[in-house]
């Protein structure tokens, strides 16, 4: 893709989009995914009732789920300006961790 045709491109992504990555299930047990997809859910139906913002749906990122390391990439395909990723860690039935990180992809270095 040319300079300019990535400018271009850059220009028509709306700057209130996100997109939420599925987040990274740190629990000893790995049946336990279900909490960082339920995690996932609350915040993308949260993010979703802000009116002016566009926000991607679980649908279209599971596609990358374990492989974020091409933000740019993954923005410019979903079409937003932001990425939210982490991860959570359950341990017990009372006890939570999680660690979540907003990126703009347009400031990351390519992959």
């Amino acid at each position: 893709m040319s300079v300019y045709a990535a400018a271009q491109s850059a220009s028509t992504i709306p700057e209130k989009s996100i997109a939420v990555l599925s987040f990274e299930n740190r629990s000893e047990e790995k049946a336990n995914a279900y909490f960082a997809d339920g995690i996932q859910d609350e915040i993308l139906t949260r993010l979703s009732k802000i009116a002016d913002l566009k926000v991607i749906s679980r649908t279209s990122t599971q596609h990358y789920k374990g492989a974020p390391e091409n933000l740019p990439e993954i923005a410019r395909q979903l079409g937003v300006a932001h990425i939210l990723e982490g991860s959570v860690q359950k341990s017990g039935d009372d006890r939570a961790r999680a660690a979540f990180q907003r990126r703009e992809p347009r400031d990351l270095p390519l992959g």
